[in-house]
């Protein structure tokens, strides 16, 4: 037994433990995929509820202003037109507002119903699609993780694990291969 096959044989123990190690990181790396992946139904729905609650105050704003103008005897449109060609500074600004409260409300009540009414393919794209940065902060304020019981948090888990673990591998194989690859062929071996 010469001191080439000792040197080899110590080399080959020696990778036992990484490997183990490697097995347990691709393991925790999936968990940890499965277990972030599984919150995002839950924090749509957060979402959700509280975009709800935006619009169902912004219509009833709305609703408020088509009152005001009824009782003054023209319609919204009009109302609002009479504000902002009113030639007043402050009166045009309030006709201003009036108006952007009623595109508000119909875009809130759009989302909603957009998001709300998405089946478990569409709704994350419904919810990127109708994001609404102020709205996230604060449901993500008040959001707390849960344990998914869902046909729709196990679905988002099992994509979780194998982005995790495609991710793992990707940056403990893939990038290090193609690193080597392109060094390799650069030095013309």
């Amino acid at each position: 037994m010469g001191i080439e096959s000792i040197v080899n044989g110590v080399k080959a123990i020696g990778r036992i433990p990484l490997k183990v190690v490697d097995g347990y990181a691709s393991q925790v790396a999936g968990a940890v995929g499965g277990i972030s992946f599984s919150q995002i139904p839950g924090f749509i729905s957060h979402y959700t509820q509280r975009l709800g609650g935006h619009a169902t105050e912004a219509a009833k704003h709305v609703a408020d202003y088509t009152r005001i103008a009824a009782d003054n005897g023209v319609d919204l449109a009009r109302y609002i037109a009479d504000h902002v060609g009113s030639g007043v500074d402050t009166i045009m600004a309030t006709g201003a507002k009036i108006k952007s409260d009623l595109l508000r409300s119909e875009y809130l009540t759009s989302a909603y119903d957009s998001i709300r009414n998405a089946d478990i393919i569409q709704k994350p794209i419904e919810f990127v699609t109708n994001f609404d940065y102020d709205i996230a902060v604060g449901a993500l304020k008040d959001f707390v993780p849960n344990v998914p019981l869902s046909v729709e948090g196990a679905v988002y888990a099992a994509v979780g694990i194998g982005v995790g673990w495609g991710a793992y591998k990707l940056a403990t194989r893939g990038i290090p291969g193609a690193i080597g690859f392109v060094g390799r062929k650069i030095r013309g071996r």
